[in-house]
């Protein structure tokens, strides 16, 4: 008997089993993802190829999130046709709040020299998905988020600050089948 309601233990594995495959991992989506998506300035054929791809293919295994500041940086193309269309791309991912705590933990990304001041957007999108708890960051920004090397720092960065740890990944690195 497990909790006095007359369930073998067996039973309630099962019934847990079955309440944790409804819940998905959880996604951020940053703002280079729907900027490959469309790709207007033909940056890279490649990136936007993975980023359809994973758009289309991966994404649905993911509770896809984003946040204000991602709409806000949408909302700011001065191209009305490519602002309409990023936008209707990202209408149907569920928004996250921002916070203070959040904005704080984004200006700490950069006062301690791991994201420059310039690019304090990219700092704000990995608070948030720090402090939301968020399994993962879908993203492009090699330079500032997905390098190997600046996402070990950032990596042990929030470890070291008993931070949670949001992966960082690529629409790439999604794409590959795992084994088995």
């Amino acid at each position: 008997m497990v909790c006095g309601q007359g369930l073998h233990l067996f039973e309630v594995i099962c019934k847990i089993n079955k309440l944790m495959a409804i819940v998905k991992p959880t996604i951020y989506i940053e703002t280079t993802i729907p900027n490959f998506f469309f790709d207007f300035r033909n940056q890279s054929p490649e990136k936007k190829v993975e980023t359809v791809y994973c758009w289309n293919n991966n994404l649905t295994n993911f509770e896809t999130l984003t946040s204000l500041a991602m709409i806000r940086e949408l909302e700011a193309v001065s191209n009305k046709d490519w602002k309409a269309s990023l936008l209707k791309l990202v209408e149907n991912l569920k928004i996250i709040d921002l916070n203070e705590e959040a904005l704080a933990l984004a200006q700490n990304y950069v006062s301690d020299n791991l994201i420059p001041q310039k690019y304090s957007a990219d700092a704000l999108h990995l608070a948030i998905s720090t402090i939301a708890k968020i399994d993962y960051l879908l993203t492009w920004n090699i330079q500032h988020l997905a390098h190997p090397i600046k996402r070990k720092m950032l990596r042990e960065y929030n470890f070291n600050k008993n931070l949670y740890v949001t992966e960082i990944v690529t629409p790439k690195e999604l794409n590959f089948k795992l084994n088995p």
